[in-house]
């Protein structure tokens, strides 16, 4: 006897059924499709219990719009350009007043599949742009507004690409750069030889650091890491100390402020452009390539696993492979045969 399983919001439900695998393959195909087709209805019923007959709009089944945009509010800075770029083209690709409930996996992946064939769009921006779909409908199913999530198993694998770290030579000609502010300058250089994320340095204070031993929990990851402070992330902590702005290290705005900033620090420098997360992925490429075990390295990052740093073993690997085919070729006469 078949059970099917089927969504109640965030429960997980079964339901006994009459209908029996006998063994034949052609019987058989056919019973799970009668089987599907129950729990498709089953699902379908609860939503109009919960929510009223799809073809009559209910208000308290908000439309897709309002509520990505409520989500999009109090998104992250950094999350909040992206997921409104993805819920854009979403809401443009299914069309106006279109409610939670009322979208389907066949949209999700025509979605998919449509931005895929774009030739504007990038096959890491696709892959962006259909994990912030994910996360709104993620959301309105853990908040019980849609049974099932329809997105759910939809994905785009991402190229596998080098992210932008500095060399040690880059990072010397920015240190002898000036930039428009120097207080954010300092704080990417000492995080460049710290590896903490721009929200942990905004809220590093003098407290955390004693001697020459660093303490902080991740804002992140609430993982408390404790790191010795290299000699030149020292100077950087008592020329901070000496300007004596108040308990915190380093008087930085948001994110974006300081990207804009080092934006135009490094055109200055004639520097590759970097954010400010380039700080961190620095950090460890400089920690591993100067003979830095990678578990110690995993540790000072604050990362739960080894298997988070083992990319910056791939990523150095990667860059010099790409550096030795920039090598030039020369044209070298053939020796003449003897």
């Amino acid at each position: 006897m078949l059970v099917i399983e089927y969504a109640d919001g965030k429960i997980r439900r079964r339901s006994a059924t009459h209908l029996l695998l006998v063994g034949d393959r052609v019987a058989d195909r056919e019973t799970l499709a009668r089987a599907k087709a129950i729990k498709a209805k089953m699902e379908a019923d609860l939503l109009d219990a919960r929510w009223g007959p799809q073809t009559n709009p209910n208000p308290d089944s908000p439309l897709f719009d309002d509520f990505a945009n409520r989500m999009i509010e109090h998104a992250s800075t950094g999350m909040r350009s992206s997921m409104l770029s993805a819920i854009r083209r979403f809401s443009k690709f299914i069309g106006p007043d279109r409610t939670l409930r009322s979208i389907t996996r066949a949209d999700c992946q025509r979605w998919r599949d449509e931005l895929l064939s774009t030739p504007d769009v990038s096959r890491n921006s696709a892959a962006a742009y259909v994990s912030r779909l994910r996360i709104v409908l993620s959301r309105a199913h853990r908040e019980g507004l849609i049974l099932t999530n329809p997105s759910d198993g939809i994905a785009i694998r991402a190229d596998a690409k080098i992210p932008r770290f500095l060399t040690l030579d880059e990072v010397k000609q920015l240190a002898t750069t000036p930039c428009s502010n120097p207080h954010i300058a300092a704080s990417f250089l000492f995080a460049c030889f710290s590896g903490l994320r721009h929200s942990d340095v905004a809220r590093l204070t003098f407290r955390d650091i004693g001697g020459s031993t660093m303490t902080v929990v991740q804002k992140k990851t609430r993982v408390p890491i404790r790191v010795e402070l290299s000699e030149q992330a020292r100077r950087i902590v008592e020329e901070q100390r000496a300007l004596d702005h108040g308990e915190r290290v380093f008087d930085i705005p948001r994110i974006g402020t300081c990207n804009d900033v080092l934006h135009t620090w490094s055109k200055a420098a004639e520097v590759a452009d970097f954010t400010y997360h380039a700080s961190r992925h620095t950090f460890a490429t400089m920690a591993l390539g100067a003979g830095v075990g990678l578990y110690e390295v995993s540790r000072l990052l604050g990362h739960t696993s080894v298997r988070q740093t083992e990319k910056y073993l791939h990523w150095i690997d990667a860059a010099r492979d790409a550096a030795v085919k920039k090598l030039p070729t020369l044209d070298i006469p053939k020796p003449e045969k003897r």
